[in-house]
């Protein structure tokens, strides 16, 4: 009986009826399970690692450019000769470094860990002996790496000291190479000798005229005699 006091009657369904129903019923099972899920959320995170790749280039391309007008002019440029010569817009600039001294400091640090690379990169690892690191310092310095070189040319540090956290970063570097150069088991008067000598031969190498491949090779060769414990 149904609520209403009436008895309650089942519709009845033709064959026909019954077969269209079940093609219904089958074809909307399958387009939901067939339906793949909406990419929407994932586009932002596969959008993400090209845009930090783009902005990682930009701060290379910056960084190299500084660097090279540092090289050219001293501290004489400005954030749009920086810009140009990088080829990317000054609103680009001013989004990695608000201002040339934030510039300057990154291309310092970015400089001084690139030398420390260099010089470790000609430290020969085989080498069971003291001054294995200040070798590696006279290899590099003396003809084997122009990135090495370049950091001693006269032009590479004019003016930039000025700024306090430059002259931080070179105060620290310096005490870096102390305490590498005390633990590399030389005698200190030798080891300073040695290290000051071949970042003389650097910059001459970096200015050119003043010395020869000939030359070069004495100097290098005499330095690395040096280093040998007697």
């Amino acid at each position: 009986m149904s609520p209403t006091g009436q008895r309650a009657t089942t519709p009845t369904t033709s064959g026909a009826g019954a077969t269209t129903d079940k093609k219904t019923a089958t074809k909307t099972a399958k387009a939901t399970t067939s339906r793949k899920p909406s990419p929407t959320r994932e586009q932002p995170a596969t959008r993400a690692q090209p845009a930090t790749r783009d902005r990682e280039r930009t701060r290379r391309a910056l960084l190299e450019a500084t660097d090279q007008l540092l090289h050219e002019r001293g501290t004489g440029f400005s954030l749009a000769d920086v810009a140009a010569r990088a080829e990317v817009s000054k609103g680009g600039l001013l989004y990695h470094f608000p201002t040339r001294d934030a510039l300057i400091i990154a291309v310092v640090e970015a400089g001084l860990a690139r030398f420390r690379d260099e010089v470790m990169a000609h430290v020969d690892l085989a080498e069971n002996r003291p001054g294995k690191v200040l070798r590696g310092y006279v290899r590099a310095l003396c003809g084997s790496s122009q990135e090495a070189v370049n950091t001693f040319a006269p032009s590479a540090w004019n003016g930039v000291d000025v700024i306090a956290e430059v002259a931080d970063l070179l105060h620290t570097d310096a005490n870096w190479w102390r305490e590498t150069f005390a633990r590399d088991g030389l005698d200190p008067q030798r080891t300073l000798i040695v290290q000051f000598a071949a970042e003389g031969v650097a910059a001459a190498l970096a200015m050119g005229a003043y010395i020869n491949d000939d030359e070069i090779g004495l100097a290098r060769d005499g330095l690395l005699a040096l280093t040998e414990a007697t």
